[in-house]
């Protein structure tokens, strides 16, 4: 099956100002906690500099790397209209949101298991979202998420 008649079976077919707000809501909700998160291992001296440092380095490493390799996103590469909306044409790999929500969950897995766990479920919705969205491939929030995983290992 090739992209275009993967996005017409699988693209969100509701209301389109529904998955434009339950983007919104998820992405607030992994940045929200994490400043929260932040302020909480600052105060408790808990895995502070790790919960700080590693997602800040890995984050700006993850950027140079999409620069470096500029993938088209869906949208530019297919006639397709997408749901979300994003300025950039390229940069496409990996999904800079799953990144981060994953490696934030990963955070939250250095101090409480379950929450993290719950996090990196959410992650999954994040990426889900963005691929039904039409501006990710499948294979761009696989690789966020597995890198933020990964790296994430650095924080446990």
């Amino acid at each position: 099956m090739n992209y275009v008649e993967f996005y017409k079976k699988y693209h969100y077919q509701g209301d389109s100002k529904k998955l434009i707000l339950l983007n919104d809501i998820v992405t607030y909700f992994f940045y929200g906690s994490y400043i929260g998160l932040l302020m909480y291992s600052y105060v408790t001296h808990n895995n502070f500099m790790r919960i700080l440092v590693v997602p800040a380095i890995s984050f700006i490493l993850v950027s140079v790397f999409r620069k470096v390799i500029n993938r088209d996103r869906p949208f530019t590469k297919y006639d397709i209209q997408p749901i979300l909306k994003q300025k950039k044409s390229g940069c496409s790999l990996p999904s800079r949101h799953v990144f981060s929500a994953s490696i934030i969950a990963m955070c939250f897995m250095s101090l409480n298991i379950y929450l993290g766990i719950g996090m990196l479920v959410i992650a999954l919705l994040t990426g889900i979202i963005r691929v039904i969205g039409g501006v990710h491939y499948v294979s761009d929030v696989v690789v966020g998420y597995l890198l933020g995983l990964i790296i994430g290992l650095l924080i446990l």
